[in-house]
């Protein structure tokens, strides 16, 4: 999942030792009204729980604005509150990338791998990742197109 950072990641230290940290990010979605034709945008906000390595990466570097690329496992948690179930969805992140915006500048080149601690000081330096980029499903497909897959099996 592709978002921005809404604000600053929040870290906590466990008596376990490990940190986990969590953030907000929108997910922003465009389309064209088929109506109207008018184009139009609506923004979904997840949140986002990260631990140990990763904790401590969204901890330096998940600051406001920031775009991350973020693969993770989805987690529904329920509780009750006034009587009522309270149901909620979370992003558990098992690797996060820089998508490539302000605040990339001064982060690391690659990616947080989830055992992973934030590169040294002096590859903070380095250039920012490349942003992502988006690949259509027929250039994914190897541009298979009018019949040219009736082989496949399914």
């Amino acid at each position: 999942m592709k978002g921005t950072v809404g604000a600053d990641a929040e870290v906590k230290a466990l008596e376990s030792g490990n940190n986990v940290a969590t953030v907000s990010i929108a997910v922003n979605e465009s389309y064209t009204d088929k109506n109207t034709n008018e184009k139009k945008s609506k923004v979904e906000w997840f949140r986002v729980e990260a631990w140990r390595g990763l904790a401590t990466f969204l901890g330096t570097y998940g600051k406001k604005g920031t775009e991350f690329l973020i693969e993770g496992k989805l987690k529904n948690e329920s509780w009750e509150k006034d009587g009522q179930t309270q149901r909620s969805t979370k992003i558990v992140a098992e690797n996060i990338v820089f998508s490539g915006t302000k605040s990339t500048s001064t982060a690391p080149a690659q990616s947080a791998a989830p055992a992973a601690a934030p590169q040294a000081p002096a590859q903070a330096a380095a250039p920012a990742a490349a942003p992502a980029q988006a690949v259509s499903s027929s250039e994914f497909m190897g541009g298979m197109q009018n019949g040219a897959d009736d082989d496949m099996p399914f």
